[in-house]
């Protein structure tokens, strides 16, 4: 994908870059290095989108301008490559070849400051490319293809059997039984339907099968609800975090290369603009801004998941009752807030909460006291 800034009080412009026109190198280090974006667009196209640079076009882009020749394609290459001059410095050469004229060129320093962003899925060390979910389910869609075609042909001599019928010299039902109509016969001749011994239930259940496979290549398999029962809080989280632990391999390093990288592309096009600051300010001091992974957020999940059930294996064992004599129940509501990303959620002070369950708890001793004394002061006479 290509941001970029057109000017200011004019949103950014986001542009999918098909694989076909994507040429991209490793670095040393295994990464996505240089990146061009190499295509064919018309006369028109390119004075749209870069009016800037109209001066500085090549004489054969310049004459086909007079010659108003808006349809003629000219190659141009956008691109970045990386720039090790400084060690320590993000730093990137960003260019604009136009009809192979060179009319653009800045070092650019800064992460997110790639114009060009491409993200891989499970990429391989030995090459450029990743092994996308698609190549490992090749197998079940040309299977489901299959399966699907035989199905069809089952429902066709289902719905339309084949007929058998004495050859007469009179009647001819070589068009099918059309209907109502009146077909004459010679007299002891007959008609026959030929029906078929399919098993249209197996190739039902199969294609169900084979599309659940499908769906798991592509992690499309949970959390969903199998048969009319909704599943329990715990078994919609349960299946929630073994889809996140599966995709924690080979969706990481699209993590890195691509949805985090869009994030500080737009974070530094906006301080270039002005509209941002750098860095935020808390009290007195001053913090980066980094987007959360959500990998990090579903390991948070997880732990909130096994807390849960702590406190339930804790409450069955001892009773509800001591629950709060042995947790600190203000602190866990807090932290299990915080595990779980309700940020929507305003929870009381700690020490409040467990001032409110304390005066709760000594008003439920006092109530139960006075109902133990009840019958004893009846029967003194009191």
């Amino acid at each position: 994908m290509s941001i970029r800034d057109p000017g200011a009080g004019q949103p950014m412009r986001c542009q999918g870059i098909p694989i076909g026109q994507l040429l991209i190198l490793r670095d040393g280090e295994g990464n996505i290095g240089t990146r061009f974006w190499d295509r064919l667009p018309p006369l028109r196209e390119i004075v749209d989108l870069f009016p800037d640079l109209e001066g500085k076009f090549s004489d054969n882009v310049k004459q086909a301008i007079r010659s108003e020749k808006w349809e003629t394609p000219f190659g141009v290459v956008q691109g970045c490559y990386r720039d090790y001059s400084v060690r320590g410095e993000h730093a990137w050469i960003s260019f604009t070849q136009i009809d192979g004229e060179v009319c653009e060129s800045a070092r650019v320093v800064g992460i997110g400051s790639a114009p060009i962003l491409v993200g891989r899925w499970d990429p391989d060390p030995g090459h450029a490319w990743g092994v996308g979910p698609a190549i490992k389910a090749l197998a079940d869609f040309r299977e489901l293809d299959e399966t699907n075609y035989l199905k069809l042909k089952g429902l066709a001599r289902n719905l339309d059997p084949v007929l058998l019928y004495d050859d007469d010299q009179v009647i001819n039902l070589d068009g099918g039984l059309p209907n109502g109509v009146a077909i004459p016969r010679m007299k002891g001749s007959s008609v026959e339907i030929v029906e078929s011994r399919h098993n249209m239930e197996a190739g039902f259940f199969a294609v169900d099968k084979m599309e659940d496979r499908i769906r798991r290549h592509f992690y499309q398999d949970g959390p969903i609800q199998k048969g009319l029962t909704p599943p329990t809080l715990g078994q919609w989280m349960d299946e929630s975090l073994k889809k996140q632990r599966r995709l924690g391999t080979p969706a990481a390093p699209l993590w890195g290369e691509f949805l985090s990288e869009v994030y500080m592309r737009f974070r530094w096009l906006l301080v270039k603009r002005g509209t941002l600051k750098p860095l935020i300010e808390v009290g007195k001091q001053t913090f980066p801004v980094r987007p959360i992974n959500p990998l990090q957020r579903a390991a948070q999940q997880q732990e909130a998941l096994a807390s849960e059930r702590f406190l339930q294996s804790v409450a069955g064992t001892f009773g509800p009752n001591l629950l709060p004599v042995i947790v600190d129940v203000g602190e866990t509501v807090t932290n299990l807030a915080k595990l779980s990303g309700a940020s929507g959620v305003k929870l009381q002070p700690a020490a409040s909460i467990n001032s409110t369950i304390q005066q709760n708890q000594q008003a439920l001793v006092a109530q139960q006291a006075a109902q133990a004394a009840g019958p004893l002061l009846k029967a003194s006479g009191q």
